[in-house]
């Protein structure tokens, strides 16, 4: 039986907060997402589209674009609030391809549309193969039958039909070559409620288009790293033995960077069994060939926006970073002269407390609740209550940051020269570690 009705109508919307889709903005990541239904109407995929909130087009520079969509989707808006449990479908050329960064991908959640001006030559069709036995699935876009092109088709799990651009009378041989080759056949540019019936009649999998659904831009504040802080981070990863303590001091003067790290971190499964107790365990846990191919991606998503980062202090971000410098710093001596206040010695890990002042100073930043941040960096149980119930050491070491930098200093008492030391402790190091990392 036909479906005449207009499926989109039972896809769920990205949950998110009403201030969570903003006008275009440096602070803002851009992506869009065009549902991939099943013919019954339900929910199969989604594509994530380019958008650049400043007009430029994907076509302009796709490397850069499918860089944008990827630390958008993955680092910043994370993939299980943008597409939940179904796949993303992201568009590859050939470059981006043979670089072999999209190995940095989760194979279980992500479908690599090729572009239809991919050719299907030896090096490309070697990294299709590759990526195919590493577990990924690959998708043909704007598919038409050429000689060649048989290489990639035996290889793709799905292909994609411009049913707008095509002949309507070649349509039932060209589905059959697909389905011969024992791919999902995507009837794509539906935007008539006849070509949508008529598709169905035909025998398309699955169903992409306007009349469906527009594709829905999602955004997200963010806080971006700084350039030199990524090339500086970059040349250690490349060495043969990248070295912990140097990674540990980039990254601590660059509280977004951070965070990225963290977010990576999470998305990889072994965070799932191995909760994130500082920086330094994130970094071993992503990995430095996965981190140092992000930060390419990062790099790469930035282009030419990312000159004016490179400075100390580029305007309200740079700002920003200072201050959660100081936050993290101050919080870690006072978690630090906390435990020595009780046992005589050190107990608590500086990098577990300065972890926690810079999740805190984040969640302030970007004006969402601390347990939004957990919810996307599986942090220790340590980190966790100090953020969100100011329980331990590093929790009153919170508070007392969270209270000083809020003026709120009366209940101090005779702690205060001891609170008042801390923070010109961390005034002090912030300075110079950002005047390091400059």
């Amino acid at each position: 039986m036909i479906n005449t009705f207009r499926p989109i109508m039972g896809v769920p919307a990205l949950a998110a907060a009403p201030d969570d889709v903003v006008e275009p903005a440096r602070d803002s990541v851009h992506v869009a997402r065009q549902p991939i239904l099943a013919a019954d109407g339900s929910l199969h995929g989604w594509e994530l589209l380019f958008r650049d909130p400043y007009g430029a087009p994907a076509w302009a520079d796709p490397d850069r674009a499918t860089a944008q969509v990827l630390v958008s989707a993955f680092l910043e808006i994370g993939p299980a609030r943008l597409v939940g449990d179904r796949p993303a479908f992201i568009n590859v050329g050939d470059s981006f391809l043979l670089s072999r960064l999209a190995q940095v991908l989760p194979p279980d959640g992500v479908v690599l549309e090729i572009l239809e001006d991919v050719r299907a030559e030896p090096g490309i069709i070697a990294v299709a193969e590759h990526l195919v036995q590493a577990g990924y699935r690959l998708a043909l876009d704007d598919f038409t039958f050429e000689e060649g092109n048989e290489e990639l088709l035996r290889l793709a799990d799905y292909v994609k039909v411009d049913v707008l651009a095509m002949p309507t009378e070649d349509l039932p041989r060209l589905l059959g070559i697909v389905h011969a080759h024992g791919a999902l056949a995507v009837a794509e540019k539906i935007e008539t409620a006849e070509m949508y019936e008529y598709c169905q009649v035909l025998g398309f999998d699955l169903f992409q288009g306007y009349w469906l659904s527009h594709p829905e831009p999602q955004g997200s504040r963010v806080l971006s790293p700084t350039r030199i802080a990524c090339m500086r981070l970059l040349s250690v990863l490349l060495h043969e033995a990248p070295d912990l303590d140097e990674i540990d001091d980039i990254l601590s003067g660059d509280p977004a960077l951070t965070l990225r790290v963290l977010r990576m971190a999470n998305s990889a499964s072994l965070a799932l069994r191995h909760p994130v107790e500082s920086v330094r365990h994130a970094v071993t846990l992503v990995g430095p060939g996965t981190l140092a191919s992000w930060i390419i991606l990062m790099m790469l998503a930035a282009g030419d926006e990312a000159g004016a980062a490179g400075s100390a202090t580029p305007g309200p971000a740079g700002i920003a970073a200072y201050d959660l410098l100081v936050r993290a710093r101050m919080c870690a001596v006072l978690a630090d002269t906390n435990g020595r206040a009780v046992s005589g010695r050190r107990t608590v890990p500086s990098s577990a407390a300065f972890l926690a002042g810079v999740l805190s100073g984040l969640a302030e930043t970007l004006g969402v609740p601390a347990e939004e941040l957990l919810a996307q960096v599986n942090v220790s149980d340590e980190v966790a209550a100090a953020l969100t119930g100011h329980s331990g050491h590093v929790g009153e070491a919170l508070r007392a940051v969270e209270e000083y930098l809020g003026n709120r200093v009366e209940q101090f008492g005779t702690r205060l020269p001891e609170v008042r030391g801390a923070y010109l402790d961390a005034i002090g190091w912030s300075e110079n570690t950002i005047a390091r990392v400059a």
